[in-house]
């Protein structure tokens, strides 16, 4: 079935519920749904301003909840720390881009974690968690990703009368 169900992967399986090795960081109550995306070009090149576009339906439905009214405004964008599996910590601005059509991580910290951690676009796949800071109650992101074998972008997209159908492009 596709679109995959909201926290779960391309393969059917269940996406983990928290970020791995991230126990100390990340507060349990506050950690929305991951998701999991297929990075595109428009990701990681330089020449399309590298930053990773999150999935509209989702950021709204499981993410914008962690926000707190009056003090964080996704359109003007809000800083955050993005970690990796590690514990990298990397700067960045998370954000609704183009009047309300996108929402995006972007910034210098982008940048240096998909340089860092050797990112490639098609053949990776990114699972992308929102969480409240366990001690300072900081907005932050972890990302792991997977790399699979295709060379293919896999686009989806809606199906008037049955829901989605996938295109292999």
């Amino acid at each position: 079935m596709w679109p995959p169900s909201v926290g779960h992967s391309i393969d059917g399986t269940v996406l983990p519920r928290y970020p791995p090795n991230l126990e100390d960081v990340v507060d349990p109550a506050l950690c929305g749904i991951p998701f999991e995306k297929q990075l595109t070009t428009s990701d990681l090149d330089d020449s399309q301003q590298r930053r990773l576009f999150m999935v509209k339906r989702h950021v709204e439905r499981c993410f914008l909840p962690l926000l707190i009214d009056g003090e964080e405004d996704v359109d003007e964008g809000i800083p955050v720390t993005l970690y990796n599996t590690q514990g990298a910590e990397y700067e960045t601005i998370f954000k609704r881009w183009v009047k309300n059509k996108y929402y995006v991580l972007n910034g210098k910290g982008w940048n240096a974690f998909q340089e860092r951690n050797g990112l490639k676009d098609i053949s990776d796949w990114v699972t992308v968690w929102m969480f409240r800071h366990r001690r300072n109650g900081k907005l932050c992101f972890a990302i792991t990703w997977k790399r699979m074998n295709t060379d293919r972008l896999l686009q989806y997209r809606p199906h008037k009368n049955r829901g989605y159908t996938r295109k292999r492009m």
